[in-house]
């Protein structure tokens, strides 16, 4: 029966790093861009940025209401297209009442379209903006109040 090997016998000695060209030269890291491969953006990836991004908006509100709460969704919600090295994304919001929405929308538009360029390196040339639902500011646990007239 062999002896049993110790962590550091067990292991192989570690690796020379990775180098562009494969002889000599520099680490990968610093290789030129284009020598170190692709990358690929997906649809989905960039409508999860979408998302995300809109709750940093003053005045959007995450949503859930109805038959969505069964299904596990919500809004806000995003989808987007990619072409080349452009996107175009489409997202659906729930703001407070009161809000201004023209205001709101064209800084929902910036953010998304600022932050999905800065995180991904395409070029967003459209954001369309729906607002699908009005909810009042009322704070969570206190019951709405009635105006009877």
């Amino acid at each position: 029966m062999a002896e049993p090997q110790t962590t550091a016998e067990a292991l192989p000695p570690p690796a020379e790093p990775a180098v562009a060209g494969g002889t000599g030269g520099a680490p990968m890291a610093h290789a030129d861009p284009g020598e170190r491969g692709t990358l690929v953006v997906r649809d989905r990836v960039v409508a999860r940025i979408a998302c995300a991004e809109v709750l940093a908006v003053d005045g959007v509100v995450r949503s859930v209401e109805g038959l969505d709460r069964v299904r596990g969704r919500g809004l806000p919600r995003a989808l987007a297209v990619i072409d080349g090295g452009d996107a175009a994304v489409a997202v659906r919001i729930a703001t407070g009442w009161p809000v201004a929405l023209p205001s709101l929308t064209e800084s929902v538009q910036h953010r998304v379209a600022h932050r999905v360029e800065e995180l991904t390196g395409l070029r967003v040339r459209q954001v369309d903006v729906t607002v699908e639902r009005i909810t009042p500011s009322v704070p969570a646990g206190e019951p709405l109040a009635r105006r009877v007239t």
